[in-house]
């Protein structure tokens, strides 16, 4: 799997096919994680879990605080130890 950076979030593919995808905007330091998804072959793999987790690296790489408007950011964020970076 390959995971790219987009202009408001990240993709990942397999084989040269996107599989799935993360959205967010950056307003006044704070990431707002606006959509998650993978296709529906893919689902059930942790993939959408690990763009999270990208999401969120990024985030601190850029000293940004998040905040999960999306209900599966929202239960990844809250199920790991994110509390440093939450908004």
């Amino acid at each position: 799997m390959e995971f790219s950076k987009l202009v408001k979030g990240f993709e990942v593919s397999e084989e040269g096919h996107k599989i799935g995808h993360i959205e967010f905007n950056i307003v006044n330091g704070v990431m707002k994680i606006t959509h998650t998804e993978v296709d529906k072959e893919h689902s059930g793999k942790g993939i959408a879990t690990e763009l999270v987790k990208i999401a969120v690296e990024y985030a601190r790489h850029k000293n940004l605080k998040v905040k999960p408007l999306c209900s599966l950011a929202s239960h990844v964020l809250k199920k790991d130890d994110y509390s440093d970076i939450l908004e």
